[in-house]
C-alpha cells in the first residue's frame, strides 16, 4: 500500500506574522511618503510568491488605493528583503492586505 504525503504550502497567518513583526520597516516607508507631504491612507495589498527557500521571489501590488508609488515600492522592497516560513511543496502565494490612515 502506497503512502500519500500530504500537500502543504504556505500558511497565510505565519507569512503575515512575518511581515507584522516588520511594523518599524513599514513606519520608515509611511514616514518617507509623509515627507513629500502626503499622507497615505487607503489599502494596499500585496502578493508575495515564495519559494522553497522561505524568500518571496516576487512581490506584486495586488491592490492600491493609496496610489503613491514611492510608498508601494518602498512596501514591496521591503516585502521581497524579508524571510518567511519555508512552504512545503510547491512555491505558494499569499496576498497580504495593509491598511494606513493618518491616525
Amino acid at each position: 500500500m502506497k503512502s500519500v504525503q500530504p500537500v502543504r504550502t504556505c500558511e497565510p497567518e505565519a507569512v503575515a506574522a512575518v511581515l507584522r513583526q516588520e511594523r518599524l520597516g513599514v513606519r520608515q516607508c509611511y514616514r518617507s511618503a509623509l515627507v513629500v507631504g502626503q499622507a497615505p491612507e487607503g489599502r494596499l495589498s500585496l502578493g508575495l510568491h515564495i519559494d522553497p527557500q522561505g524568500r518571496a521571489r516576487t512581490v506584486n501590488v495586488q491592490e492600491d488605493t493609496i496610489g503613491l508609488p514611492r510608498f508601494s515600492d518602498c512596501l514591496t522592497n521591503l516585502a521581497r528583503g524579508l524571510e518567511y516560513p519555508k512552504p512545503t511543496g510547491q512555491p505558494c502565494v499569499v496576498i497580504y492586505p495593509f491598511q494606513f490612515s493618518p491616525n
